[in-house]
């Protein structure tokens, strides 16, 4: 995926400003060292914005003034730097960035995480019972609301409460493809007809790893026939799109999808930029 990272680099003044913020939220920060799997997590304690020092608390023992590299995460960007450190008597170090090594990561509004079969990421479609046109989801489709809904209630799985028991169906299916403005499913042809060219879907619940966000609507935008040459079953792929998506949803969204790209590859990533 070396060609969909994008490193910028970071001004100066920005660099203290978003230390400055760590360093207020008393942030986390990760340090490794170049071609080490071994990953070093530090609280931040103090920050010397002007000459871009940091002292980060830490348990772990480190080899004394070895180049290094660190990143920390801050309002769903991601933040990478070159820096050395000296090791302070305390389980503190000291940790001189090279501010010409500062870069930041530029979240994409078409960057997508390829969810499946990496990660274990979920998406829960909800249908009451008693639905009447857009309660719950407002579908165009040339099929009659009963005959979709039994069809409905072969896919789905009971979620009962203790007021209104067997009210509520829910159809869970996994994500291929996550991305802060929507997602992609592949489903078989009975699932299609859940999700004609614009069903809006209200409450759409996502599981990441088991971190749930809660996405307040979100319409189908296409399906594409799909052929599962293995088994000879008809597949399609569904796009959706997310809507009234706030910024405070949108940041969310973004860190949980930067942490999993980033565990995986950015610090490679980053050690391949530098070269």
């Amino acid at each position: 995926m070396s060609n969909k990272v994008h490193f910028s680099p970071v001004e100066v003044s920005e660099q203290k400003s978003r230390l400055w913020q760590l360093d207020q939220k008393k942030g986390s920060i990760t340090l490794w060292s170049k071609g080490s799997k071994s990953r070093f997590e530090g609280k931040v304690t103090s920050i010397n914005s002007e000459r871009t020092e940091l002292i980060v608390e830490i348990d772990e023992s480190l080899e004394k003034n070895k180049v290094t590299y660190g990143f920390f995460d801050l309002n769903g960007i991601s933040y990478f730097f070159k820096c050395k450190y000296k090791l302070l008597p305390t389980k503190e170090l000291k940790l001189f960035i090279h501010n010409e090594d500062f870069f930041k990561t530029e979240r994409r509004k078409n960057f997508r995480l390829l969810a499946y079969p990496n990660y274990n990421i979920f998406a829960h479609f909800y249908l009451e019972e008693g639905y009447q046109g857009a309660n719950v989801v407002e579908l165009k489709s040339k099929s009659s609301q009963t005959s979709l809904f039994k069809t409905f209630l072969k896919l789905v799985e009971n979620k009962t409460d203790e007021t209104n028991p067997g009210l509520e169906k829910e159809v869970k299916l996994r994500v291929q493809d996550l991305s802060v403005t929507g997602l992609s499913l592949h489903v078989g042809e009975v699932e299609l007809e859940l999700f004609p060219k614009n069903a809006l879907w209200k409450e759409v619940k996502l599981d990441i790893q088991g971190h749930e966000i809660t996405i307040p609507k979100a319409r189908v935008v296409y399906s594409v026939d799909m052929l599962n040459k293995q088994k000879g079953l008809k597949r399609f792929k569904v796009g959706i799109k997310f809507e009234e998506v706030d910024t405070n949803l949108d940041t969310e969204l973004a860190s949980v999808i930067n942490k999993l790209l980033r565990d995986v590859d950015y610090n490679k990533e980053f050690e391949d930029f530098l070269k």
